[in-house]
């Protein structure tokens, strides 16, 4: 079933898709970045393929710009909210699964353990409604 959306989200969902990765982008340019436990990372892969990264709510951001055009797989709200950051994800080259810890989070879950396109996967362990920075199992049943 397609949500139908009023024509001011409409917009919004549009200018989101458009400017999200573009600001970001622009963003990111400005950090200095560096990268530890690359070894680690390699060693992961080379044991078991694929990586899950589980990683806090308030860091999406980030880590939107350091792992875009990397085919990972992420999983999205079906919210309003959920629906302009898959928009904005997917146009950085995230694979997006939609569902969270209210609603269809066991099924994304499950499409997640299916997906046969390969990649990294992610997700939040502590969710959008929080509360913040307390894991719950999903990444565990994902791994």
């Amino acid at each position: 079933m397609k949500k139908e959306y009023t024509t001011g989200q409409r917009i919004l969902l549009f200018l989101a898709s458009v400017l999200g990765p573009l600001s970001i982008t622009l963003y990111g340019l400005t950090w200095k970045i560096k990268w530890s436990g690359d070894d680690y990372l390699q060693e992961a892969r080379k044991d078991s393929g694929n990586v899950v990264f589980a990683f806090w709510h308030s860091r999406l951001l980030g880590l939107a710009y350091t792992h875009r055009f990397r085919n990972a797989g992420v999983m999205v709200s079906k919210s309003f909210d959920g629906e302009w950051i898959a928009r904005i994800v997917s146009r950085l080259g995230f694979r997006v699964f939609r569902g969270s810890t209210s609603h269809d989070g066991a099924s994304a879950l499950l499409e997640m353990i299916k997906d046969g396109a390969g990649g990294d996967l992610a997700l939040t362990v502590d969710g959008p409604r929080g509360p913040a920075e307390k894991a719950t199992p999903g990444a565990l049943y994902l791994a």
